[in-house]
């Protein structure tokens, strides 16, 4: 009986576990589209930031995965809470 008990819990630790994590979220960050620089290149900052231009209309989406070649540039954007982001370091290979 004792062993039942034990085993009882056991589940209900469990359970309970796994319906917790079912709420927790695991990212923080939301990347639903990476976007791309039109107006040329922006350096890419070791430190992270915000890159200068933040101008909506100078930004496109980009299809797939891109290909980005080795620079010190940015190569890749997220858009997070309004503001466009660094994401990968390259140029982009269109």
């Amino acid at each position: 009986m004792k062993d039942l008990h034990k085993l009882v819990l056991g589940l209900m630790v469990g359970a309970m576990a796994i319906s917790f994590s079912a709420f927790t979220n695991a990212k923080t960050t939301t990347r639903l589209t990476t976007y791309y620089y039109n107006a040329g290149e922006q350096p890419w900052s070791s430190t992270g930031g915000l890159p200068a231009d933040q101008n909506s209309s100078h930004y496109s989406t980009v299809s797939g995965s891109p290909s980005c070649d080795q620079s010190t540039n940015i190569c890749t954007y997220n858009l997070v809470g309004g503001k466009f982001e660094q994401a990968t370091e390259g140029t982009i290979d269109n």
